[in-house]
């Protein structure tokens, strides 16, 4: 009997066209990555320091309370841990299995636009979601407007606002990967200078720097 012919494969249907992205959308979408992983280890930081908080782990190592225990031994701001411990309470606040949503965000928007949402996280006065999105491109103070209104509370105002502005001001636009750093920087200048007034530890690290820098400068070295 004569062999059936094998049928003919049929022909590959074309496979969509991705365009590739532009150097400046490569940039970006390395840096939202990266601020994803932050966003990631601040709250596996702040597990970790609540979980010592809980177990009372600080006093074996001498200490009174949490927080002096993560500025001298973890070298974390006072400010920091306030805000990493309120943003992981909110998780805490939430079912088992919203939790995971909740640290997402968290994640995306970075640990001090989650500071600000994180009283909004398991209260029925506001929307978390929502505000969660909202904090995606909104800025940190136009997010704290919101959260306050949906909560109802009365924005606190500072006893030192011109100093307060600055400071805000910086931390809202500096680069993510910055923020603790100059966190941690102006709370060891409060400190030192004896001064809540974040101009007068700016004008402080100038004196301390520029004599170093300008030695550098006429030796030539960069």
């Amino acid at each position: 009997m004569p062999k059936k012919r094998a049928k003919p494969n049929p022909p590959e249907k074309p496979r969509p066209v991705v365009p590739g992205l532009e150097e400046h959308e490569q940039i970006d979408l390395a840096l939202r990555q990266m601020g994803r992983r932050m966003g990631q280890s601040f709250l596996d930081a702040a597990a970790l320091i609540h979980q010592a908080q809980e177990k009372r782990a600080y006093e074996r190592f001498g200490f009174e309370d949490v927080l002096k225990y993560a500025e001298d031994r973890l070298n974390i701001g006072y400010r920091t841990l306030k805000r990493w411990l309120a943003c992981w309470e909110a998780v805490l606040r939430v079912p088992k299995a919203e939790q995971e949503e909740v640290k997402a965000a968290f994640a995306e928007i970075g640990s001090h636009k989650a500071g600000v949402l994180s009283p909004a996280v398991g209260s029925d006065k506001a929307d978390w979601r929502g505000l969660a999105q909202f904090a995606v491109k909104a800025t940190e103070d136009a997010l704290q407007s919101r959260v306050s209104a949906d909560l109802g509370r009365a924005r606190t105002q500072s006893l030192d606002a011109p100093g307060e502005k600055f400071f805000r001001y910086l931390l809202a636009n500096c680069p993510p990967e910055a923020q603790d750093l100059i966190e941690q920087t102006f709370e060891l200048g409060f400190k030192l200078c004896g001064s809540k007034n974040s101009w007068a530890v700016l004008i402080a690290l100038c004196e301390e720097q520029a004599p170093q820098w300008l030695g550098r400068v006429e030796k030539g070295v960069e």
